[in-house]
């Protein structure tokens, strides 16, 4: 697919979930027929459309998952505090969820798109 079939509008924040893995998203606007045409069906199961005011008319919700935190078995315990005894806090992190029809947006989508959604409400 040309890139010059793409409008770019603004860019949004970098999403950042690891040092090796950042994602740079983009608001932009495509032609659907381009899409469906184009799309890689190995990365891609299915192309849905949501319209932009059902997004902006409803809330998305949320619920927390917690990480434990676990070293391995390399882990240098000698070097740091209370060692091998050391209390490693679990932390909590939100799953924000969008339901459409009979679709599910969660993960890094649902955390891009709820960025956006609250950026163009301000």
């Amino acid at each position: 697919m040309n890139p010059d079939s793409v409008e770019v509008l603004a860019p949004l924040s970098p999403y950042i979930t690891s040092p090796s893995f950042v994602v740079y998203p983009f608001v932009g606007i495509i032609d659907y027929e381009k899409i469906i045409r184009f799309y890689n069906k190995n990365e891609v199961e299915e192309v849905f459309i949501v319209p932009l005011q059902y997004l902006l008319e409803h809330e998305p919700y949320m619920h927390e998952v917690q990480v434990d935190l676990s070293p391995c078995i390399n882990f240098p315990y000698d070097k740091i505090r209370n060692g091998a005894n050391y209390q490693w806090r679990t932390r909590s992190v939100e799953e924000w969820f969008f339901e459409y029809e009979n679709y599910t947006i969660w993960g890094m989508t649902a955390r891009i798109l709820k960025q956006f959604i609250d950026s163009i409400r301000k």
